[in-house]
């Protein structure tokens, strides 16, 4: 009847609402993701998740609406059965070692550039040096010097964009 889907890095964000599962519901007979509808009862808004994507793309009818407020509360009950002391220490143990991993990864990154950066300004300092004259030996000097130049900016490029990607899953994750 219906499927649920991690949403983790899907970049969108969850609308506004008490729905626990909104942008996480996948409709079981189309495999599209359903949307959230709320009503008010006594003051008090309620859920309902809808899976209206072909009504909305092609004026057709919608697929099905599946009440809300019973599916959170089962999912909030499974959620707290199974956060227990025992399995929130594990997850924080496995957090801490990716984290652990990560920074090692990075310091080895980081010391990868700064040999570039060594290696692109020792071929500037030998570029420099050579006679104007000598323009053969200058022609490989300069050759080599924005090869070293270019291998630093795709190094420190790809690690902007590895920071990038772990800080935005990061994010919404949390």
């Amino acid at each position: 009847m219906l499927g649920v889907k991690a949403r983790i890095g899907s970049g969108r964000p969850p609308g506004e609402g008490p729905a626990l599962l909104q942008g996480l519901i996948v409709c079981a007979n189309c495999g599209r993701r359903m949307t959230v509808r709320y009503h008010s009862r006594k003051g008090q808004l309620f859920p309902d998740y809808v899976c209206q994507a072909s009504r909305i793309g092609h004026g057709g009818k919608v697929c099905q609406t599946i009440p809300g407020a019973p599916l959170d509360e089962a999912i909030t009950q499974l959620l707290l059965k199974e956060i227990t002391p025992a399995n929130l220490e594990i997850s924080l143990q496995v957090e801490e070692e990716i984290q652990r991993r990560h920074d090692q990864t990075d310091r080895a990154r980081t010391q990868a550039i700064e040999q570039l950066r060594y290696e692109t300004q020792l071929a500037q300092r030998r570029y420099l040096r050579i006679d104007p004259d000598n323009r053969l030996v200058a022609a490989e000097l300069e050759a080599s010097w924005n090869e070293k130049l270019t291998s630093l900016q795709h190094a420190q490029e790809e690690r902007q964009r590895l920071m990038f990607s772990i800080s935005y899953k990061d994010k919404n994750i949390r």
